[in-house]
């Protein structure tokens, strides 16, 4: 501990022939003493290795890796993580459930931030194996979701999540294909069909009795549930008998879009987020891709830093699905650079470089869309309404299968949006909304 000054600077308390002594009896460092003459580190430690140790008195020896990477943490982080935080506080939970430190133990437990965390510490520090978490909570939901449902929509709704639901789900998983998107999309037809059953209550009738007159009437009370229910109508439409068989989703007119910005506003936001050194540069970066392809938030933090490729001193690529797309010189730099940028991690030193372009926390899993999409917003650079635009100035442009091809676009949604943009420029001005999302 440095407890005096000299004409060189500080000075330890040795040197300043004090007689008091900071030396930690543990480890033999001086200073930050923090109890009982040992150092804040010590303790820490100390305490880590209290957290993993079972009901027979000895350390669980799966978890020693956790302990020692947790060693390697920033003392003051890692008194505050041992002392009071709630992960901290399942990895106790864990270890009182058993000795066998598995998935399906830590599944057990509250499925909330503070296992998740603790999870992707397990995960980062080897003691777990990577799994694709986003078809993994996927099914835990599923199962706690439908076990609350009452026996007569059990009946209907498990058999539909199960075969229809999560089996595609799997399928897309084994092709490493499956995403967080997908599972919020997977949960909203299982939500759909939740809903459109507790209609069914309502007017006192079942789904072997649902005809077309009592689809029309749920969807015109509730349009915005025709895409995620459509999944549902499909599944009972073919195993259904009598009426049921003819049951079809009505489909609405293509409007996939109604909120744009004004063209002059959307290139000063590309220039912003191209020459603006004021913004974060991962705000840059994603702004300009909505901007330039069109680029979903979703698709986005799902980027890989190996999707970025430099061709040689002019030119470079992006993949954005499966053919390398040239990037304009500007936006190649930002991205050099964010690539660059070290990943910040509360805890843990970096055990292994993430490999996503827009790293979350822990950086072993992609950045969450909502938190990209607010911070976008917090720095006037809306994603909806950008997006759109960028849509219709790339499909005025390009033929749809090309912009299917390189955005990786379904092929039906590519000419949708050339069907919208044929109206014209004066409806798309019309069409245009004032959202700032």
């Amino acid at each position: 501990m440095l407890v005096g000054v000299n004409d060189s600077g500080p000075i330890c308390a040795s040197c300043a022939g004090s007689d008091l002594n900071y030396t930690c009896r543990q480890c033999g460092h001086e200073g930050d003493i923090y109890a009982k003459r040992r150092c804040r580190r010590c303790v820490a430690v100390d305490h880590v290795r209290e957290l993993i140790t079972g009901a027979n008195g000895h350390i669980v020896p799966e978890l020693l890796p956790l302990a020692d990477a947790l060693a390697n943490a920033k003392s003051a982080s890692l008194m505050k993580w041992v002392k009071s935080s709630r992960s901290s506080q399942r990895l106790a939970e864990l270890v009182a459930s058993g000795p066998d430190i598995r998935y399906q133990a830590l599944d057990q437990l509250p499925q909330g931030h503070a296992t998740r965390y603790l999870r992707e510490l397990l995960v980062s520090t080897g003691v777990l194996e990577p799994r694709n978490e986003s078809f993994a909570q996927l099914v835990l939901w599923e199962d706690r979701t439908i076990s609350a449902l009452s026996d007569h929509h059990q009946r209907i709704v498990r058999p539909f999540a199960k075969w229809a639901v999560i089996r595609d789900a799997r399928r897309r998983t084994e092709r490493g294909r499956y995403t967080d998107a997908a599972s919020r999309a997977d949960r909203a037809q299982i939500r759909a069909a939740i809903g459109f059953l507790a209609w069914l209550d309502t007017v006192e009738t079942s789904v072997e009795r649902i005809d077309q007159r009592h689809l029309d009437t749920y969807l015109s009370q509730n349009p915005a549930k025709l895409e995620p229910l459509t999944a549902f109508l499909r599944w009972i439409r073919d195993r259904g008998p009598g009426s049921v068989l003819a049951l079809t989703a009505r489909q609405s007119a293509f409007g996939p879009a109604k909120e744009f910005q004004e063209f002059e506003e959307y290139q000063n936001q590309l220039r912003r987020c191209l020459t603006d050194d004021s913004l974060p540069l991962d705000l840059r970066v994603a702004g300009a891709l909505i901007r330039l392809y069109g680029m979903s938030l979703d698709h986005i933090v799902e980027l890989t830093k190996d999707r970025f490729r430099r061709a040689d001193e002019r030119d470079a690529y992006l993949t954005i699905d499966k053919h390398p797309v040239l990037l304009p010189p500007s936006l190649t730099r930002l991205i050099e650079q964010l690539i660059g940028q070290p990943v910040t991690r509360a805890l843990l030193p970096a055990v292994e470089e993430s490999p996503y372009l827009f790293p979350g926390k822990p950086p072993t899993r992609p950045r969450h869309t909502r938190s990209l999409r607010q911070s976008l917003a917090d720095n006037r650079l809306p994603s909806l309404s950008a997006r759109n635009t960028a849509m219709m100035t790339i499909i005025a442009e390009l033929p749809p299968v090309v912009v299917s091809d390189l955005l990786g676009i379904h092929p039906g949604t590519a000419a949708r949006w050339a069907q919208f943009a044929q109206s014209g420029w004066a409806d798309y001005l019309a069409a245009r909304g004032t959202s700032s999302r």
